[in-house]
């Protein structure tokens, strides 16, 4: 959806500012789930511990894939 891809350029470092939109107009980025995730999250609940881990386990597998991907396309590249 057009929202969800408006939200994550404004969220992404450009390379002739190297900081994001976000960060030039508001001063700050703003929170995702995953800003949630640099701390130590400890909570009662069961169910919000299963979320955070799933999540957890989510990019960390995507940080994998992408690391994947960069070595693939820079071996192809030079």
């Amino acid at each position: 959806s057009l929202p969800a891809i408006e939200f994550a350029y404004n969220n992404s470092i450009q390379s002739s500012t190297n900081t994001s939109p976000f960060m030039c107009v508001y001063g700050q980025n703003p929170l995702t789930p995953s800003s949630f995730l640099s701390n130590k999250f400890d909570s009662d609940s069961p169910t919000a511990n299963n979320i955070v881990k799933k999540i957890s386990d989510t990019i960390q597998r995507v940080k994998t894939h992408l690391q994947s991907s960069v070595e693939y396309q820079t071996k192809y590249e030079n």
